[in-house]
C-alpha cells in the first residue's frame, strides 16, 4: 500500500515496510535540504550534493563512474502504483517516463546509465532497499515487457 506524506511543501511517496515501522526512507541530508528549501528541487539537490557524505557513492580512487549489478524493475505514474497518480515523485518533481527512476540508496539527482540510457534518481521505493532500481515508464505494458532484470548500472555522478 503506497502512502503520501506532505513534508515542507513536498510530497514523499513510498511504500512503508514492517521493518521500518511504516516509515519512509529519506536521508537526514535530504530531509534537512527539503526543510530549508521546500519544493525548490534544484536547491534541494544542490544541498544534498554539497554534503561531505555525498562522495560515498563515487569511485574516489579513479574518479570514474562506478558500475554496480542492480535488480532493475519498472513502474508507471498510475494511482495504483504511486498512490495519487499525479506523477509527483519523492523529490517533489513530476516524474518523466524514461528519465525518472527510483532508488533508496542513492541521493536525489544522481545520474545513472542503464542499457545506454541516462536516468535520474528522483523517486524512492520507500523500503530502504540497496542495489534496486525502478525505472519510470509510460505504460504498464512497457513495464511488464521490461520485467525484472539484473543489469550492470553505471553511476555517473552520485551526489
Amino acid at each position: 500500500m503506497a502512502l503520501s506524506v506532505a513534508l515542507a511543501g513536498m510530497w514523499l511517496i513510498g511504500v512503508p515496510t514492517a521493518s521500518q515501522g511504516g516509515h519512509f526512507h529519506v536521508s537526514n541530508t535530504e530531509l534537512r535540504a527539503v526543510q530549508e528549501h521546500g519544493s525548490d528541487t534544484e536547491k534541494v539537490i544542490d544541498d544534498v550534493r554539497s554534503t561531505p557524505t555525498a562522495t560515498k557513492h563515487r569511485n574516489e580512487s579513479e574518479n570514474m563512474p562506478r558500475r554496480v549489478l542492480m535488480n532493475v524493475s519498472a513502474y508507471t505514474r498510475s494511482s495504483d502504483e504511486c498512490n495519487k497518480g499525479d506523477g509527483i515523485t519523492a523529490s517533489g518533481v513530476r516524474g518523466v517516463p524514461f528519465r525518472t527512476c527510483a532508488a533508496d540508496d542513492l541521493p536525489f539527482g544522481t545520474r545513472l546509465r542503464v542499457n545506454g540510457k541516462i536516468w535520474i534518481v528522483q523517486d524512492r521505493f520507500g523500503g530502504g532497499y540497496t542495489n534496486r532500481l525502478d525505472l519510470m515508464m509510460e505504460t504498464k505494458e512497457q513495464c511488464f515487457a521490461f520485467g525484472r532484470q539484473y543489469i550492470e548500472v553505471e553511476i555517473l555522478d552520485a551526489v
